[in-house]
């Protein structure tokens, strides 16, 4: 008989099949190049086809930032909670994989029994006739063994949908990784052109604090009104209370700095307070081609991992509709004493196959196929959207490098001119030439394009970040030869 059961369930586990849909990765980027001008501007310059490099932040030669962008990587909560969900979805896999193997448990139990008088069997009679005792001792030790024989792969589908959540949970945290680089890098930034912005209404209210000493001179003199006067103590005014709000901003993103990289928010406060001037951007960004996101994206790496998962899925609810095989046994010893516990006659075992087939189970099994299945429908669709989302914020950050540029440039010419101007309009006030009106305007004109210029520098770098950030660069730099997209499918 034993020949026979191991025969039998050998074969079934050798010939074992897998149900369902094997998962194959078929889309692509739904264009070949971006159609923005910038693009272009990149081709003509030979880097068509070249990616930003991932560690893109290295570009800005700012010591400071990447070092902060390292400690973020290494102690931001939100990558802690990241790291976490990976180890859980391991966790799971693990469990799912569990499955595959023989449980075996241990067992012992020491019982004190006394059966009904009044049963199927008269133990009273057999008790008094001195047969058989009303209290009997009953001790057990052993083993209980059970194998589920995978034959037609619900199991092995469990695995590889777990595992396929395992690489989509580090695709995300791959993910966070990104958004948390981005974050440092643009809160720096935003911090070194609050700096800048201070030390720009400094440097004015030095020519403004030289413009009313000009006017308070002439009104001694009597060759200039008080109302001269006034407007310049006011415009001097107007222009030291710009100073509240910009070092307000400062100090909110140094905070900010400080809660990304994991630490209370003043903690950095005496270190980033120092001024610096402003990181510098490339002059040109390596955009790489549509389909480089299908790798570097890790939102877009995660989707697929999740359609992969969803597949495997759709298999395990298949298998569900076939016969189930397993093999149990169990030996032990069993005796109503210790002393005859050891003794050859207190062996005890089974060993046999058992089946298991659904019959009726109310449409539940269909009910779970028609779930799965749209939940890979569900996870497809998530996946296509993921791929146009990618390539449109390329598209849309491109644009706005680009114009990020050109006003910039614009606004450097203006500031130019607006100083040239405050130059002449002094001269010629100072010479009795012109109004004092005339160098009011002039101040309080290059005062507005300044402050803005520091504002437009600081977002030609914010928008730097983000193409950079929409490219999906940077979480390559802390894992080394990574997979790539569908490689474990």
């Amino acid at each position: 008989m034993k020949p026979l059961i191991f025969a039998v369930f050998g074969t079934l586990t050798l010939s074992a099949c897998t149900i369902g849909p094997d998962y194959q990765f078929d889309l692509q980027a739904p264009q070949q190049t971006y159609a923005n001008e910038t693009a272009a501007i990149i081709a003509a310059d030979g880097k068509a086809g070249l990616t930003a490099e991932a560690s893109w932040w290295e570009t800005f030669e700012d010591p400071l930032l990447s070092r902060l962008i390292g400690d973020a990587v290494a102690h931001n909560h939100d990558l802690e909670a990241a790291r976490a969900n990976v180890r859980l979805a391991r966790a799971l896999r693990a469990g799912r994989y569990s499955r595959l193997l023989p449980q075996v448990d241990a067992s012992g139990a020491i019982v004190r029994q006394r059966p009904s008088e009044n049963g199927a069997i008269d133990i009273g009679a057999l008790s008094d006739a001195g047969v058989a005792s009303l209290e009997t001792n009953l001790i057990q030790t052993g083993f209980d063994a059970g194998w589920e024989i995978d034959v037609f792969g619900a199991a092995r589908r469990g695995v590889e949908a777990a595992a396929r959540e395992v690489d989509a949970a580090y695709d995300a945290q791959r993910d966070v990784t990104v958004t948390v680089i981005a974050e440092v890098a643009r809160n720096y930034a935003e911090l070194r052109g609050a700096q800048r912005r201070l030390a720009l209404i400094e440097k004015n209210i030095g020519l403004q604090s030289e413009t009313v000493a000009l006017v308070e001179g002439k009104y001694r003199a009597g060759v200039a009104p008080e109302l001269d006067l006034t407007r310049a103590r006011a415009n001097l005014a107007s222009t030291e209370a710009q100073r509240a709000d910009i070092r307000a901003s400062e100090r909110a993103t140094a905070h900010r700095l400080a809660v990304l990289t994991g630490q209370a928010p003043a903690a950095l406060l005496e270190e980033l307070l120092t001024a610096e001037p402003l990181p510098s951007p490339p002059d040109i960004v390596p955009t790489g081609l549509p389909s480089d996101l299908l790798v570097r994206r890790a939102d877009v790496r995660e989707a697929e991992r999740r359609m992969a998962s969803a597949t495997a899925r759709v298999g395990q609810a298949k298998a569900d509709f076939y016969p189930r095989f397993f093999l149990t046994g169990s030996a032990g010893l069993e005796s109503t004493s210790f002393t005859d516990l050891f003794m050859g006659g207190s062996q005890a075992w089974s060993i046999g196959p058992a089946i298991s087939l659904p019959i009726f189970r109310g449409g539940q099994l269909r009910a779970n196929l028609s779930r799965s299945e749209a939940e890979l429908d569900i996870a497809r669709t998530r996946l296509e959207q993921s791929i146009l989302i990618a390539v449109e914020d390329v598209e849309t950050a491109l644009v706005n490098y680009a114009e990020a540029h050109r006003r910039q440039q614009d606004l450097s010419d203006a500031v130019a001119a607006a100083t040239r101007s405050v130059e002449l309009a002094r001269i010629l006030y100072d010479r009795g030439l012109s109004e004092y009106l005339d160098v009011l305007d002039a101040e309080r004109s290059l005062t507005s394009l300044e402050d803005t210029l520091a504002q437009s520098e600081t977002g030609t770098i914010v928008r730097t970040i983000a193409l950079y950030k929409a490219l999906g660069g940077g979480w390559q730099v802390f894992e080394p030869s990574p997979p790539d997209v569908g490689a474990n499918s």
